[in-house]
């Protein structure tokens, strides 16, 4: 667990020197929001405290990124970010604001191994999981793609290709243009401010 902890802790501390750009081979970059038409929406899944629901956080900002735990490079780089761009907020706007991870890769990544692997990132930030199905129908509503690289079915240690982008829902549950994976932390930081007001 130690050792687990300490490669997080460099990860982040990677980001915070890298900000933007490096080659993941295995990350489909969206640099150019798509068309905001019909995406997003509620959605209910589960964290290691039970189930929980977009809806419950009406009246704050909800960003949301799409992932899995097992990421070697996009996910820790952009929930780094976020956490970078949280800490340059002031106390007041951080606590209208309530981050939400949900991973794409179910069958590994448990509520509670979620709930472990969010912290090193900000203490507000929520992991969610769900059924195979629960998930992609999510992943669906807000036009996120992924896919498993399995070698074979038995094969567990494998990478998901999927969408790297964090998307910002507003007070009443609006969907918002979604932040590009190379969004500088600045930018991330004035695009949750600019979504309080």
């Amino acid at each position: 667990m130690h050792a687990r902890t300490l490669r997080i802790a460099s990860i982040v501390l990677a980001a915070a020197a890298l900000l933007i750009g490096y080659g993941a081979s295995r990350l489909l970059v969206q640099n150019q929001p798509a068309a905001l038409g019909g995406l997003g929406g509620d959605f209910t899944l589960q964290s290691a405290r039970g189930p929980v629901s977009l809806v419950d956080f009406r009246g704050q900002i909800v960003p949301i990124y799409f992932g899995y735990t097992y990421c070697p490079d996009a996910c820790p780089m952009s929930l780094a970010k976020l956490g970078m761009a949280m800490r340059r907020l002031t106390p007041e706007e951080r606590e209208q604001i309530q981050p939400i991870f949900i991973s794409i890769d179910p069958e590994r990544d448990t509520p509670q191994r979620l709930a472990e692997y969010v912290t090193h990132f900000d203490a507000r930030m929520l992991g969610l999981s769900g059924s195979a199905e629960a998930v992609a129908a999510v992943a669906r509503r807000y036009g996120v793609y992924y896919k498993a690289q399995k070698a074979d079915a038995a094969d567990d240690a494998y990478l998901v290709d999927h969408t790297s982008r964090t998307f910002v829902v507003d007070r009443n549950g609006e969907l918002l243009p979604p932040l590009a994976h190379a969004t500088p932390i600045d930018e991330v930081a004035q695009a949750l401010r600019d979504a309080l007001r």
